[in-house]
């Protein structure tokens, strides 16, 4: 078995008066093999130089005024980070025009040609499953309804790849079996020639096509003239559901007078099937700490709605890029410096912007930096300690007992509310309504 699959389909009989027609044509395809994490096209990998070698020359054979058109898809194998696979994959597809497209001579100027990155190779994977002889049956039925499971997103489908396959007669560990067997071939260019018929057989022998574990390849495919290459229906990608995220700023604080503290926080974000750029979400902060011996408390329960608006142009779905956000407040507060302290509660609003960007490259984890002012109004008590021997905390009021009124006091503020630098995962996944 030929490491490359190279299909060259040709017409091998006569034409008889009547069979040929100005606006059919054929394809003759061939594949170009990446290694892994590679995006620089290398003639001595695999069968690179041999595949080349016969597109060189069925496109001398057919001429180059006979190919009509030219669709390149380029590839990357389903394993790691989609985010990276997907720049492998577009820097495939710049390889073709910057080595490959001379390398087999499709430097004609005019040409119709459609490159286009597509990504990770579920299909091609799926293919080459259902064509390996070598795997138990039992095995390959698995492997076809784990990859055809679109019940689960596709990091589901790898980690079980990774996990859960476990081993087999005659292949050992399934899933090294397939890196070594399907994996390095999947890291691809596909492309595909349209040309018009008839075509000089030449040196180019039917023989020389190689398929996977010998299954039989179709003899040709003729489509109209005229109406270009239409992609391979994609599908729908995955997007998230809900994220959860905690701010760093928050969480290893130096508060000045109380020295460096923490405050516990979570935030929720939800993202809605139909809201486009929108999101929601709810955040709870909630340090509850005590140091009665020093007279020092940093007790707060705060609960904020937010609203987010992204306007980036790229990645949108994913709910990445720029955004602008509105933020209301609830909470109520008990804080102690020494012997001298204030508890009361408040409420506030805030408008801010912000930005989020995926972590190291990963599809699920990113992080969030930005900054809302706005208006937060409490009303609020102070208190003292007594330093007596009731050893307790008394409301710092000279009235007369009778006329005291809680919360007597109030305080407005005007400008920054929140700051914040988090980081965060993304959980669940839906398809696109898109």
């Amino acid at each position: 078995m030929l490491l490359l699959t190279v299909i060259l389909s040709l017409l091998f009989t006569e034409p008889r008066p009547g069979d040929l027609q100005e606006d059919s044509l054929s394809a003759c395809e061939g594949s170009l093999s990446f290694r892994r994490d590679r995006y620089r096209y290398e003639p001595a990998y695999l069968d690179n130089a041999q595949a080349a070698a016969m597109l060189r020359d069925f496109v001398k054979a057919a001429g180059p005024g006979n190919i009509d058109s030219v669709s390149v898809v380029a590839w990357a194998s389903p394993e790691g980070v989609y985010e990276h696979n997907l720049m492998l994959s577009r820097r495939r597809a710049a390889e073709f025009e910057a080595a490959v497209r001379s390398c087999i001579g499709l430097e004609r100027e005019g040409l119709n040609l459609q490159i286009r990155a597509g990504g990770e190779a579920w299909d091609l994977l799926q293919r080459r499953v259902e064509a390996d002889t070598l795997l138990p049956g039992d095995v390959r039925s698995r492997l076809l309804a784990l990859l055809s499971d679109g019940s689960v997103g596709k990091d589901t489908i790898k980690w079980r790849l990774a996990r859960t396959l476990g081993t087999a007669p005659g292949v050992g560990d399934v899933y090294q079996y397939l890196l070594q067997k399907h994996y390095r071939y999947l890291r691809c260019l596909e492309i595909t020639l349209f040309y018009r018929n008839p075509v000089p057989v030449g040196p180019i022998r039917r023989d020389s096509v190689a398929a996977v574990q010998g299954t039989p390849v179709p003899a040709g495919v003729s489509v109209p003239h005229g109406r270009g290459i239409s992609p391979p229906p994609q599908e729908k990608p995955l997007h998230p559901v809900l994220a959860v995220s905690t701010n760093l700023l928050f969480d290893i604080c130096y508060i000045p007078g109380y020295g460096l503290t923490s405050i516990p926080n979570v935030k929720l974000e939800y993202y809605p099937r139909s809201a486009g750029r929108w999101s929601a979400g709810i955040s709870l902060d909630w340090p509850m700490w005590r140091h009665p011996a020093e007279h020092r408390y940093f007790q707060i329960q705060n609960i904020s709605l937010h609203a987010r608006w992204y306007w980036g142009r790229r990645h949108v779905d994913d709910r990445r890029g720029p955004y602008l956000t509105a933020i209301a407040n609830l909470g109520r507060y008990g804080i102690g410096w020494a012997e001298k302290g204030w508890e009361g509660e408040g409420a506030g609003g805030a408008v801010g912007i912000g930005y989020k960007r995926s972590l190291f490259g990963s599809r699920r984890l990113w992080w969030d930096a930005g900054i809302a002012a706005g208006f937060f109004y409490s009303r609020y008590d102070p208190y003292v300690w007594g330093n007596d021997a009731t050893r307790r905390y008394y409301y710092d009021y000279d009235g007369a007992p009778q006329d005291f009124v809680a919360r007597n006091h109030s305080l407005s503020w005007l400008g920054p509310l929140r700051v914040w630098l988090s980081v965060g995962i993304d959980l669940f996944n839906r398809r696109s309504v898109r």
